[in-house]
């Protein structure tokens, strides 16, 4: 990794995270990092740039390119971080100071310790990197502070209806448990809550295996378990390899535990609902 590489990767994790999401750097002639904005700053981003780059000995400039100002901050090229060797020759009389020479090099061998990715870190990338509106959201104007607010009531709402759906949900098992109790029916492993990183935030766990509740476009609910929530799950691969093996047999899924399980399309999750809904060779 360059020294450049090494100065922009710094500057950036410093930057608050939507601003950094909108940073460009390339170098001038003079081998000067010069960094722009996806957009123009305005209220308080300025200040709070400006700040991060004088800590890098930079400022911001206005030149003139085909007769028009262009403003951007620059920040001098960065010194390559080497140890000068020293040519003069210590007389013997002289005291070599060792333990000074340690010590730079020491601070200059030193490493940083790396930044936890913050919550607002994990949103953006859940959410926002991937969301048609994400141009929108400038939180540089009034305009995209709004519309980003707006994003996160909804998102508040729809994780109240899903608490909703699992609350009802609960209501009728708990209705229908006596005449359960009077069926010999093998009862399905208990499922466990769980906090995941993206959202919907609250999911439940069976075995080793995360689910969360949705809902397709026909407004019928189904659960399903994503890739990403599973990764070290051996529950989800075992599933996954039996859908697999009844996709080689022209089965579109397989019913497992009274369930009938699916996989996407791209892949990169298992759905199932109850085996009664999904008869064998129907749709999902």
């Amino acid at each position: 990794m360059t020294e450049e590489q090494c100065l922009a990767d710094k500057i950036l994790q410093e930057l608050p995270e939507e601003l950094a999401a909108a940073t460009r750097f390339k170098e001038d002639e003079k081998g000067n990092l010069c960094m722009f904005f996806d957009f123009k700053l305005a209220g308080p981003d300025f200040p709070i740039v400006l700040d991060v780059v004088k800590r890098y000995n930079g400022d911001f400039v206005n030149k003139k390119e085909g007769g028009k100002d262009v403003g951007y901050f620059m920040l001098p090229k960065p010194k390559p971080a080497t140890v000068e060797a020293k040519t003069e020759v210590p007389k013997p009389e002289d005291p070599v100071p060792v333990a000074a020479q340690a010590a730079e090099v020491s601070q200059e061998k030193s490493l940083e310790v790396p930044k936890q990715p913050s919550p607002v870190a994990y949103f953006f990338e859940s959410n926002c990197r991937v969301c048609e509106d994400s141009p929108k959201c400038i939180v540089s104007t009034e305009e995209g502070r709004f519309h980003r607010a707006m994003c996160l009531q909804l998102l508040d709402l729809q994780q109240m209806q899903v608490l909703n759906a699992n609350l009802e949900k609960f209501r009728k098992v708990a209705v229908s448990q006596p005449a359960q109790a009077a069926s010999p029916v093998v009862a399905a492993p208990p499922s466990q809550k769980v906090e995941r990183n993206t959202r919907p935030t609250e999911g439940h766990k069976e075995g080793d295996v995360v689910w969360i509740y949705a809902e397709n476009q026909g407004g019928e609910r189904y659960e399903k378990a994503l890739q990403k929530d599973n990764d070290r799950s051996n529950g989800y691969f075992d599933i996954r390899g039996k859908i697999q093996t009844a996709e080689k047999a022209s089965e579109k899924g397989v019913v497992i535990e009274g369930k009938w399980c699916w996989l996407s399309k791209q892949g990169d999750y298992i759905g199932r609902k109850p085996a009664k809904e999904f008869p064998r060779g129907g749709g999902h």
